[in-house]
């Protein structure tokens, strides 16, 4: 699915439930206008990337109001991110 990339937010805070640090991203876009039956306008979603996980550092590389290309896993979590070329 193609996106708009219109912000990123650092997540750094201490899990009160499990005591664990969290790191990571959340990626704020913007779907494309017409991409879902569901919505007039456009949709707009947040997604987390884990530091931990294999897409972060791709994830810090992407530059603002860039259009992106999102892939998912079975679980419908983001599993690859790629800017497209216009």
């Amino acid at each position: 699915m193609v996106f708009e990339l219109v912000g990123i937010e650092s997540v750094d805070y201490v899990s009160r439930k499990s005591q664990e640090r969290v790191e990571g991203v959340k990626l704020h876009v913007v779907g494309e206008n017409g991409a879902s039956t569901r919505v007039k306008g456009c949709s707009v979603e947040t997604f987390w990337v884990s530091k931990r996980a294999d897409i972060y550092k791709d994830a810090l590389t992407l530059p603002l109001n860039s259009r992106i290309n999102c892939s998912f896993n079975r679980w419908g979590n983001l599993d690859s991110v790629d800017m497209m070329k216009d």
